[in-house]
């Protein structure tokens, strides 16, 4: 007992250090708010820390965090003579700031959870990328992702898992910018799509892995799926507090340990090596071979877009300050926000004019340079009237720019430039997901299993509890039962099926089309939670959750014509799962969807411009389709891309 409480003293104590620290810190971030007293007891602190934190598992981890951390504000002091006296050995900016790191890897190493070895591994990379140490802090952030199946493992609630991630905020995009500035192009990729599809992707190889698996050890497969379902509620062990419920504690612990047990035998059969880890570089790269995809990253260090053309990548140089990058997309963010709340005429005219000015400025600086750099690499189609494709995949803030509307629309301005000008564009939420949609489709069925027979379903939802009513919808979707005939099956207008959340588990899986005309909710901070505005969303809400469960890979195309339905959130790392990407990930070919809150008439024109347009195609090109019938929308309104740039297409 004494040992215990000697421990616990131990504990206590670094707990106490760590907190003087950090005080010490954040006064004298810059030097002048502290004495020369204060200096050296700074010093004497984290001297201490280095003394005492190895060996103490989350507590030393996090000591020896804090003791490189204050090193690294000792090295931008070195200049100050009190810095000089106490650094000893280190008193130089490069001999501090190496020591620094020599406490960020014990901290790596220490034996402790994997939040805390995380949050070492971010603290080391960070000090590594201060010091122009690029190839140390691709090493470090190469083990910051390793961490992130013991953070997030695929047992934990969509919930869970973000919450898990998000307490490392957005180190995806500064570990991308890493590996470029390191020269390791390909690693980068592999970083970008191990924050950027995190989760997406996760769920993408849990269904090829254990289709894998099933074929050879359909046993282990059962094993999974209730060590899987048996730890679904399990919380991680430094996450599961003490006191009355010993039991039910003890419980939660044992099935958690067991999902680790299979998920190990299962790694240890041959071939399933990386079942349920992310895919190497060089497959990421293989299973986009005939896509042309653009990764665009914001990071303290700037703007970087990576081209994937043939799967082979190529970084295009923007030397954009992040700042004015983030201060455009802000910009353009605030101004569609107002065009579409504004109460008069003079506020709508505002809005729309900081909206055209920020797409501007970043088709000048980012769309039209990437544009360029596409058109060196792939060439021109035989046919001088296509245009050539790119599939673009914005992380973090960037997903929220309509990348296909980025250009000169201002009247005064020469027409002609932009994006939508030069190629056609479509989206996807991860390159796995973009690899892996038509790898997951299976072959249209002989007769669907719909709606009677009927291959698409069209719902409406005219009237909707707790929100304004829609009569475009009752027009939408009468307009395309008369268009589509005997193919399609109505939900939601009267005389047709009640549109509810159990009538969509049933139909859906056995659709070629779906097309929704109806409201949706969004949270932005939980986007997951987003859904489909049914007759029964307020006791049965049908979700992103529920549409990413589903299986859809008979499904060629879902239009999603309710408000929001694309919109990224809040994550600062990652892509959420929204309903757009939620369609996707269930299997759905092509999804269309918005970006922002749409007016009813300007997506009914929308929806019967694509329509007519799909079916005089007739090639399953429904991303060209979308892109002649926006084209047909920015004519109607060309100096106002608030109306028509909402609309996007996700990429099969």
């Amino acid at each position: 007992m004494a040992a215990a409480d000697a421990r616990l003293t131990r504990h206590d104590h670094i707990a106490q250090l760590i907190n003087l620290s950090s005080l010490h810190r954040f006064r004298g971030t810059e030097g002048g708010g502290l004495s020369a007293d204060d200096l050296t007891r700074w010093a004497e602190v984290v001297k201490e820390l280095e003394e005492r934190s190895p060996g103490l598992g989350d507590a030393g981890c996090r000591g020896l965090v804090e003791a490189g951390t204050a090193w690294l504000h000792f090295a931008e002091l070195t200049d100050i003579p009190e810095i000089a006296v106490i650094a000893g050995p280190h008193h130089d900016h490069d001999r501090a700031r190496e020591h620094a790191l020599e406490l960020l890897r014990a901290a790596a190493t220490e034996r402790a959870s994997a939040v805390e070895v995380a949050q070492a591994h971010r603290a080391l990379a960070n000090v590594a990328e201060r010091s122009g140490a690029w190839a140390e802090a691709v090493r470090a952030y190469r083990a910051l992702f390793d961490v992130l199946d013991d953070m997030a493992p695929p047992w934990l609630e969509r919930g869970d898992r973000e919450g898990q991630l998000k307490r490392l905020g957005a180190f995806g995009q500064r570990a991308f910018a890493a590996a470029l500035r390191a020269g390791e192009t390909g690693t980068a990729v592999e970083f970008f799509e191990r924050a950027q599809g995190a989760l997406s992707s996760q769920a993408v190889t849990r269904v090829r892995d254990l289709e894998r698996l099933h074929a050879a050890r359909p046993d282990l497969v059962a094993a999974y799926m209730e060590a899987l379902a048996a730890a679904g509620q399990a919380p991680a062990e430094e996450h599961v507090s003490a006191g009355p419920g010993g039991d039910e504690r003890s419980t939660r612990r044992s099935a958690w340990e067991r999902a680790v047990r299979v998920l190990a035998e299962i790694r240890g059969q041959d071939g399933f090596e990386t079942f349920q880890t992310s895919r190497p570089a060089a497959e990421l790269l293989a299973g986009v071979r005939a896509h042309s995809v653009a990764l665009l990253s914001l990071s303290e260090a700037g703007l970087d877009v990576v081209l994937l053309v043939g799967g082979q990548p190529s970084w295009v140089e923007l030397p954009m300050p992040a700042d004015e990058v983030e201060q455009n997309v802000a910009a353009f963010s605030s101004g569609v926000e107002g065009f579409l709340s504004a109460a008069t005429d003079d506020a709508a005219t505002a809005a729309n004019a900081r909206t055209l000015t920020a797409l501007s400025w970043l088709w000048d600086h980012v769309g039209e340079p990437v544009l360029t750099a596409l058109e060196q690499l792939v060439p021109a189609p035989d046919d001088p009237a296509l245009l050539r494709r790119l599939v673009w995949m914005p992380a973090g803030a960037l997903a929220i720019v309509p990348w296909h509307a980025v250009g000169r629309h201002h009247p005064a301005e020469e027409h002609g430039l932009s994006v939508m000008d030069r190629v056609v564009s479509t989206y996807a939420s991860s390159v796995t997901v973009l690899a892996s949609t038509r790898e997951r489709r299976g072959p249209a069925p002989e007769s669907p299993a719909g709606a009677g027979g009927a291959d698409t379903v069209l719902v409406a939802m005219p009237v909707t509890v707790g929100a304004d009513d829609l009569p475009g919808a009752s027009h939408e979707v009468e307009w395309l039962a008369d268009h589509l005939g005997d193919r399609a099956a109505v939900v939601g207008l009267p005389g047709t099926r009640t549109a509810t959340r159990e009538a969509m588990l049933e139909l859906l899986p056995g659709a070629r089309w779906a097309h929704f005309a109806c409201h949706a909710s969004f949270d932005p901070a939980r986007p997951y939670t987003s859904a489909l505005l049914l007759r029964d969303h307020r006791a049965a809400p049908f979700t992103a959750v529920d549409v990413s469960r589903l299986d859809l890979r008979r499904m060629e195309l879902a239009f999603l014509g309710a408000c929001s339905t694309a919109a990224p959130g809040q994550r600062p790392s990652g892509h959420p799962l929204h309903l757009a990407s939620a369609f996707q990930l269930a299997g759905t070919g092509q999804v269309v969807s918005m970006l922002w809150p749409i007016d009813d008439d300007v997506e009914l024109s929308l929806c019967r411009h694509f329509y007519v347009i799909v079916e005089r195609r007739d090639d399953g090109d429904y991303s060209r389709a979308l892109h002649e019938a926006v084209l047909a929308q920015r004519a109607a309104e060309p100096y106002v891309p608030a109306l028509w740039a909402p609309a996007v297409h996700w990429s099969a």
